[in-house]
């Protein structure tokens, strides 16, 4: 009733607000490789400026442009993690072997009895890959015709289901138990890709 409603949005704010401090420390971290800016100036940075400002806007569609861009830069690192997983060169003997912490076999390490801290960090990772669900009542109003909406959503998620579990994978049998949660992270800053 009208006595609990504030209970429901705190809890959406606290979704919004934790998917948004996620992505700040995400580009933050990716900051911090690329230009060597302290991780947390740069997740601050970040937040101030783009992410506070584009939360705030009422209408998605001005983010069109950049999101044509974030798209492609999603794709590109998608197809060097799989390049890189299917190429050897992190893996014994490959260009970039030494790298790696162990040589040993990452899918040796695989376990379906055994659950442990790793697994905590799989189930937080698959959690938070599909976030964007609080936006899902600002992409239905802006919607064209609303009949579409499930079958938009369903294509969407599966999508990106499919994009996550391949570079998941990619990424864990390239690295293993070392694998990093930004898996971009644990690429040789001398890798030309």
């Amino acid at each position: 009733g009208r006595e609990t409603s504030w209970i429901i949005d705190l809890i959406i704010v606290g979704v919004a607000g934790g998917a948004a401090l996620t992505y700040s420390c995400f580009t933050g971290d990716l900051l911090k490789q690329l230009s060597g800016i302290e991780r947390t100036r740069a997740i601050a940075l970040l937040t101030l400026f783009p992410i506070g400002p584009l939360a705030l806007l009422r209408d998605l569609s001005a983010l069109k442009h950049s999101t044509i861009a974030g798209l492609m830069a999603v794709a590109v690192s998608a197809l060097v993690i799989v390049s890189r997983s299917l190429d050897g060169s992190y893996g014994e003997g490959g260009a970039f072997a030494g790298w790696l912490a162990s040589s040993e076999n990452a899918l040796d390490q695989v376990s379906t009895t055994q659950l442990s801290v790793g697994s905590a960090v799989l189930f937080n990772m698959l959690s938070t890959a599909f976030m964007c669900h609080t936006n899902a009542v600002r992409a239905y109003d802006e919607l064209g015709p609303k009949h579409r909406h499930a079958s938009v959503a369903r294509k969407a998620f599966g999508l990106a289901g499919l994009l996550y579990g391949v570079v998941m994978l990619a990424g864990y049998v390239t690295f293993g138990g070392a694998c990093e949660g930004l898996v971009l992270a644990n690429y040789d800053a001398n890798d030309p890709r």
